[in-house]
């Protein structure tokens, strides 16, 4: 990330906070799968989450378009 933003002090909090800020703000992602790609846990969907297999795509799909967004 410090090679995208150029920023010399990227923790991992801050690297965190940014990626769902972009990926939610500036590259319209949803809530959840934000929240997927930050391997976030619902209390509220638990039970769900046990009988749906992740899909790495979409978490691919958000990574991409952050990154895009960066560069």
């Amino acid at each position: 990330m410090r090679e995208l933003t150029e920023i010399e002090e990227v923790t991992f909090y801050l690297a965190r906070h940014t990626f769902a800020n972009t990926a939610r703000n500036d590259c319209r992602m949803s809530m959840d799968d934000v929240a997927l790609a930050l391997n976030h846990i619902d209390e509220g969907h638990r039970t769900t989450d046990i009988y749906i297999a992740k899909d790495w795509k979409i978490v691919d799909e958000v990574q991409e378009k952050v990154v895009g967004m960066l560069r």
